[in-house]
Parts: C-alpha cells; sequence; structure tokens
C-alpha cells in the first residue's frame, strides 16, 4: 500500500505539478522508507544531518 501511494504522489509531483525532479527524506534506519523509495524508482543521493539524526536523500528525475 505504501509503495502504491508513493507512486501515487510521484505521477502527481510529474504530470500534474510539472516537477523535474522529486526527492524523499527520511530516518537512515527507516528501511520500509527505503524499500517504498527503492521501489518506485528513486535512488540514493546523500545523507545529511538533519532533525538531529542522519537522514537519507533518495530522488528521482521525470
Amino acid at each position: 500500500m505504501a509503495s502504491e501511494a508513493a507512486n501515487a504522489c510521484k505521477e502527481y509531483g510529474f504530470n500534474q505539478l510539472g516537477y523535474n525532479r522529486l526527492i524523499s527524506l527520511f530516518d537512515k534506519n527507516n528501511v520500509a522508507s527505503k524499500r517504498v523509495a527503492e521501489k518506485v524508482g528513486m535512488q540514493f543521493e546523500k545523507e545529511i544531518f538533519k532533525w538531529d539524526k542522519p537522514v537519507e536523500i533518495y530522488s528521482i528525475k521525470s
């Protein structure tokens, strides 16, 4: 279900809002979020420190 929602958000961002790049930020230890991001075609971009913890950034281009 999460990957279906993420895919719908991706399609909306690209097709309705006209964005050419989307990003996802989540806790480095959140394996489920990482799986969802990869399942919808996102790729690891980099790790940053935000919200007092390590956060991974995944992205996809249209």
